[in-house]
């Protein structure tokens, strides 16, 4: 059991949950994971633009780190404004299609997870209802309402969809942190010094 009781309490909540939705809750963290990739693929599009346009405005020609980017891309042999202009469609492509699509997967777990809590409300109801007459009276009228219907939404919409979305959002910081090392890691040690101070 974990230290932190709210922790613990969310582990123990996701063990109890049967295997088909325990798959298809991974199944939504790893999709949102890919989006994330997208998310990441336009911003370095964009970053690339950038690049291209400052490097082109004083100089004329992109750096060398910028001119091998695009001759992967295979766009090297193209003008200045042609590969500002190819670079800015494909970074809005990219973002464009992330937004659709995460607005499409959104929808897709949003109806699962009310699928699910409905059919969790309805099955504790019935186990509620089964239970002898003490047990019930036990309870106020409120406490019985909240944990047969609220309870069951907080549950799958507020925490399970939650917690997809933090599973990807951790993934990605721990991507971009990783990239920030290989690359810069002077730039990474200062962040991390700036974000834990």
């Amino acid at each position: 059991m974990s230290s932190n009781p709210k922790l613990g309490i969310i582990l123990n909540s996701v063990r109890k949950l049967d295997r088909s939705t325990k798959i298809t809750v991974v199944f939504f963290a790893f999709i949102q994971i890919i989006l994330s990739f997208l998310d990441l693929i336009g911003v370095a599009l964009l970053g690339l633009v950038g690049a291209i346009s400052i490097s082109g405005i004083q100089t004329g020609r992109p750096s060398s780190g910028v001119s091998n980017v695009l001759e992967k891309i295979a766009i090297s042999n193209y003008s200045f404004q042609q590969q500002v202009a190819i670079l800015a469609i494909a970074a809005t492509f990219v973002l464009f299609l992330r937004t659709v699509l995460s607005i499409y997967i959104s929808r897709k777990s949003l109806f699962f997870f009310a699928r699910k809590s409905a059919a969790l409300s309805s099955k504790l109801t019935f186990q509620f209802l089964s239970r002898d007459l003490l047990f019930v009276q036990r309870r106020s009228s409120q406490e019985i309402l909240f944990s047969l219907t609220t309870g069951c939404n907080l549950f799958f919409i507020g925490m399970m969809a939650n917690l997809i979305n933090l599973i990807s959002d951790i993934f990605l910081l721990l991507v971009l942190s990783v990239m920030a090392v290989i690359f810069q890691p002077q730039v990474a040690v200062l962040l991390l010094i700036l974000f834990l101070s």
